[in-house]
């Protein structure tokens, strides 16, 4: 282990802090999850610890700070810091590497009252960014300043003096910002670049229904959305599915869903739905869709692979046409077919937990549901049954 001054030497000066705040509300698909920034001073060593002390502002714009120290320990950097309102720990990464971004992790509490929200023990992932060593007074020491300003996220006044920069960034360096909405006149676009970097390093699988981002210690067993729940009741239920292909396709949909994998899940869960629709007219509406068919000139259809070549949106005209489905169905499968859509090909839309669950409780509950729970028969033949048990999702 290194002697502790010479580590206070490698990490000393300003850092900006960076982790998904504990408080937020949920993610929705008109909110984005913020980082909560800080300001950390890694100043001298006292008595055998490093002092350092954090600053950030509340909602208000108004500058708070507390104080701690920081403990190296093999190769970790502990640092623990508290005022009268909060106490946080937070475990560095000191292992070697880029010596100018380092990644831990920080625990805290979550809410404080705020929203309605208890105070919960919480953790996310961290990340320290350094700006600088504060440099003495003189004119030559201009330079030193202008690189402090120039790797800040946000903009700086213009400073001359160490007291002047300091208040600077201690104003300035705080609160709640959308990594993907950072003002790029006012920023440096390649500091903007690596916030965006470690905002996604940054991200925390948690489970659904808790804040974003962060993981949270709960008084009681993990946290089990209703969605969830009802979404395992519901296979458990579905005993009659129309192909083998739709079944694997909506519980490796719900696979991903639980694993965090929202696109995916969004894709198979729309890939089950089709197929579903596919079987349901060549097994119980033949007869209405063809006497349709006939009338709009479409080709009739005997069996499965006579939908080749139909797109997906035409077949849902097609179906809400021969009046399988209702108009309000066909309006919200074509919300889905487009979100559908946007998850198979690369773009920058993020999908989040909220929008997935919300496509997903669409289809099972308005379309596996109806049609998959009573007995599949065919028309004209016996009866399909395909029984299968999705324990693995238990």
């Amino acid at each position: 282990m290194q002697d502790i001054s010479e580590i206070c030497k490698r990490i000393g000066g300003y850092w900006e802090c960076y982790h998904y705040g504990f408080s937020q509300i949920p993610d929705t698909e008109d909110t984005n999850p913020k980082l909560n920034l800080l300001l950390l001073h890694v100043d001298e060593v006292h008595n055998g610890d490093i002092l350092c002390k954090y600053t950030t502002l509340n909602p208000q714009g108004e500058v708070f700070s507390y104080n701690g120290r920081a403990i190296p320990k093999y190769e970790q950097l502990y640092i623990i810091a508290e005022d009268s309102y909060e106490l946080s720990c937070d475990v560095i990464d000191l292992r070697p590497g880029n010596p100018d971004t380092l990644y831990g992790v920080t625990v805290g509490v979550s809410g404080y009252g705020e929203q309605g929200r208890a105070h919960t023990p919480s953790a996310a992932r961290f990340a320290l960014r350094r700006l600088g060593q504060l440099p003495n007074t003189g004119e030559q020491e201009e330079r030193k300043w202008n690189i402090i300003r120039h790797r800040c996220i946000k903009k700086l006044p213009v400073f001359s003096t160490p007291d002047q920069m300091r208040n600077a960034l201690e104003r300035t360096i705080g609160g709640y910002i959308d990594p993907w909405s950072i003002d790029r006149k006012t920023s440096n676009p390649k500091v903007i670049a690596k916030v965006e970097e470690m905002a996604e390093r940054l991200r925390n699988e948690v489970w659904p229904g808790q804040i974003p981002f962060v993981l949270q210690a709960q008084t009681s067993s993990r946290p089990d959305s209703a969605t969830v729940r009802q979404y395992r009741n519901l296979l458990q239920n579905i005993r009659n599915w129309p192909s083998d292909e739709a079944r694997l396709d909506v519980q490796e949909a719900i696979m991903c869903y639980q694993a965090g994998i929202y696109r995916a899940a969004v894709v198979l869960s729309w890939t089950g739905v089709a197929n579903m629709f596919q079987y349901l007219v060549v097994d119980q509406e033949r007869s209405k869709y063809n006497v349709t068919a006939a009338k709009e000139r479409w080709k009739t259809v005997k069996e499965i692979d006579d939908f080749w070549g139909v797109k997906d949106h035409e077949f849902l005209a097609r179906l809400k046409t021969s009046r399988i489905i209702s108009n309000d169905l066909k309006h919200a499968l074509d919300e889905c077919l487009h979100r559908r859509n946007s998850c198979a090909h690369g773009n920058l839309l993020r999908i989040t937990c909220t929008m997935a669950i919300n496509h997903l409780d669409l289809l099972l509950v308005n379309v596996f549901q109806r049609w998959c729970v009573i007995p599949w028969t065919k028309e004209g033949s016996n009866k399909m049954a395909i029984s299968q048990e999705v324990s693995d999702l238990q």
